[in-house]
């Protein structure tokens, strides 16, 4: 074969794949998927004439000569540049959060409020009044009428909790939760964190 027609091909093969990740991209954007480019690498050059070499006259050549063998793709990167706004004039409403991303990079802490039970004992004291109204409003969420006079709240305890959510985390990840008595809890060892929303 023709080293022309080599040489070619290869581009022509590039070029497919080129295609073939724009369509990806396009397949992909409705998705919370980040757009992918293609790096293209020059396979061999043939060095046909250095710069500076002397012709048969005695000048010299002020430029090289040489003649590429072609190219082949050798990665994908992916690109996490924020994407241009546009308004969309839609007569629907869209919810922030539905168009949010986080930008590379940034670590986001989110902060909450929760109850821990079953103390046996080492929960927060009497004095701690924002416990018991936690504990009341959790129980009329759930449609369960207590009166606040009757609970018990040394087998609980109010707590803040924290987390730091980096932008490596996906969905389904672990993350590490710190939580720290808002009361008189004596220790918090042996409770059950309820369910606590982080903001």
């Amino acid at each position: 074969m023709s080293r022309a027609l080599y040489t070619a091909a290869t581009g022509m093969i590039a070029q497919q794949m080129n295609v073939d990740n724009i369509a990806n991209n396009l397949a992909n954007v409705t998705r919370q998927d980040k757009k992918r480019k293609l790096e293209f690498q020059d396979l061999l050059y043939q060095q046909l004439r250095l710069a500076g070499a002397t012709q048969a006259e005695g000048a010299q050549v002020p430029v090289e000569l040489q003649i590429g063998y072609g190219t082949r793709p050798v990665a994908t990167q992916r690109i996490f540049s924020q994407g241009t706004v546009i308004s969309t004039r839609a007569s629907v409403p869209v919810r922030i959060k539905d168009m949010a991303r986080l930008q590379l990079g940034e670590e986001i802490q989110l902060t909450g409020m929760g109850l821990i039970i079953g103390l046996e004992g080492t929960g927060d004291g009497r004095q701690a009044s924002f416990t018991l109204r936690m504990l009341a409003n959790m129980m009329k969420r759930m449609q369960l009428a207590v009166d606040p006079t009757q609970i018990r709240v040394r087998n609980v305890a109010a707590v803040s909790t924290t987390a730091t959510l980096s932008p490596y985390h996906r969905k389904g990840s672990r993350i590490d939760v710190q939580v720290a008595s808002l009361g008189d809890a004596e220790t918090l060892q042996g409770g059950t964190l309820l369910c606590t929303p982080l903001l």
